[in-house]
């Protein structure tokens, strides 16, 4: 063999040589072997988008779990791994947030003895030291909704004190409690304006379910919607310029969105499915995006949203299963949510375009009610 051909042999593949001769300059397309099919090139795997841009996850997802055979609130990074529960006792509780100053988790302690007299009561604690969990405002039949002003230094929260369902504020650092709201009807689902200054909720006040707000200095309540239906589930966009909630009607539910003073009324989303139910609405912290679950007969998936048009980014594909409770990430570029598609409700992850998703929790029982909160 000549000296040329042994020096191709030390660079390219001996296949080069069989199909006739060697070339200093790059070799040809590979040739096709007598009785043989062409051949083929290696190369590198297909990129999974997934593992090649890995996201910079954040905070800590805090969860309701009954894995320990009543309700306990756990916590675990969001890239999943053994959970820690927040604080082991023989009540139920369940996940409500967590303080914008102190980062404490926010619970909802549930007490239900044998004798049938169930209280509730607010609980915050350290989510790494369950030990030293306290009490905060008053023991009642029931207490729910809580919403902290911007700074931490309390909670606005729904309260049935005196039989009926008002509106309730409490000092975090002195637990004086001041009530907000007289209704003989009711007022429920306080939620804090993101400057601090106002508080939307529901109330039955004039006959059905309407949205109202309340100037916290001034005591002021505005009526913002008219509507026969029920609305219910006020929640503000970051930047305290729109206010949406959800339009019930016989046995549906849209998300609807209006500004702050009741004007400029109107859908969420420019259609759907008409016997659709919305609910679980929640913005992404940038107040671009809305996730919510839509549920259409046995079946539920998580949606998101352009808030500006309420045009569709992504959707879960549920099959028979359910997707619900979307809960964003501190940055804003992924959501938990909960899913039974592999039987049980547990909390998976995705990102904001529906990427990725991937299951979080392996419990035996049941875990949902996700709260993804800042380190």
């Amino acid at each position: 063999m000549p000296f040329a051909s042994l020096k191709c042999l030390s660079q390219v593949a001996l296949v080069a040589v069989l199909a006739g001769g060697c070339r200093e300059d790059p070799p040809p397309a590979p040739a096709r072997l007598p009785g043989s099919s062409a051949i083929q090139v290696a190369s590198a795997p297909p990129l999974d988008p997934c593992a090649a841009s890995p996201e910079k996850l954040s905070g800590a997802v805090v969860f309701l779990s009954e894995q320990g055979g009543n309700k306990q609130v756990y916590w675990m990074g969001p890239a999943g791994g053994e959970p820690t529960p927040v604080v082991k006792s023989t009540f139920a509780d369940y996940p409500a947030g967590a303080s914008p100053k102190s980062g404490e988790l926010l619970l909802i302690r549930v007490s239900e003895p044998p004798d049938g007299a169930h209280f509730e009561q607010l609980l915050l604690t350290p989510r790494a030291d369950g030990r030293a969990a306290r009490a905060v405002g008053p023991l009642a039949k029931k207490v729910r909704h809580p919403s902290f002003l911007p700074d931490g230094s309390a909670i606005v929260f729904e309260a049935d004190l005196d039989g009926t369902s008002d509106l309730y504020r409490v000092e975090v650092s002195t637990d004086k409690t001041t009530r907000l709201t007289t209704t003989p009807l009711g007022s429920y689902e306080p939620e804090v304006e993101p400057s601090g200054k106002r508080v939307a909720f529901v109330s039955s006040r004039d006959g059905n379910a309407e949205i109202y707000t309340l100037d916290l200095a001034t005591q002021w309540v505005q009526r913002l919607t008219w509507s026969p239906e029920d609305d219910e589930a006020p929640t503000w966009s970051p930047d305290g310029k729109t206010l949406l909630f959800v339009r019930s009607r016989r046995g549906t539910a849209a998300a609807m969105r209006m500004a702050p003073d009741g004007t400029n009324l109107r859908p969420l989303r420019p259609s759907g499915p008409e016997l659709r139910v919305e609910r679980d609405v929640v913005w992404s912290p940038d107040g671009e995006l809305v996730a919510l679950t839509e549920q259409l007969g046995g079946r539920a998936s998580v949606l998101v949203l352009r808030a500006v048009d309420g045009s569709e980014v992504a959707r879960t594909e549920s099959g028979a299963w359910l997707d619900e409770t979307p809960a964003w990430s501190p940055d804003g570029r992924s959501l938990a949510f909960v899913s039974n598609r592999d039987g049980d409700p547990e909390i998976y992850r995705m990102t904001r375009e529906g990427n990725c998703p991937v299951r979080l929790t392996r419990s035996k029982g049941p875990d949902w009610l996700p709260r993804w909160v800042t380190d």
